[in-house]
């Protein structure tokens, strides 16, 4: 028997996610990545016998593609960017001050209920992309933001 045939079971949607920043929701979020990462490892050779060893975790970007609703992506940037004094952050006092915003990603149940969150640690503006115009298309302007972290959890 597969799963979409069983009544008792609902797999998650791709649509049905809320995100939020510090506990502020942003309902014109059309897309997220969801975190991942990378294992290094090391390939060692002991006698006839190849190991290979797990090295250093490394948490990919996180996107997010916002449609911007006149203006509302700007003050969304600026929620990420608010109290990051970049000088403080170059003492070790002042780097959890500023890299301290909480994304939450919460993936929904078939009923609208919380089903799994991820929570990015000390998320980060890398990078901010206003999106591109064009007379030939009647699709939304998006923006797109990229952020690193330094650790999810589920």
């Amino acid at each position: 028997m597969t799963f979409w045939s069983d009544p008792k079971v609902n797999p998650y949607r791709k649509y049905r996610f809320k995100l939020s920043l510090d506990g502020d929701y942003f309902w014109y979020a059309n897309t997220v990545t969801l975190p991942s990462f990378d294992v290094s490892s090391g390939e060692y050779n002991i006698g006839n016998f190849k190991y290979q060893i797990p090295g250093i975790t490394t948490w990919n970007d996180v996107e997010i593609g916002m449609v911007d609703v006149q203006g509302t992506t700007d003050k969304t940037v600026d929620k990420f960017l608010k109290g990051m004094d970049w000088n403080a952050a170059q003492t070790t006092k002042g780097l959890k001050k500023a890299l301290g915003k909480k994304l939450t990603i919460e993936l929904l149940a078939a009923t609208g209920s919380i089903g799994k969150t991820y929570t990015l640690v000390n998320s980060f503006v890398k990078s901010v992309n206003y999106g591109d115009l064009d007379y030939s298309s009647d699709d939304f302007v998006t923006v797109s933001i990229t952020l690193g972290y330094d650790y999810a959890t589920k």
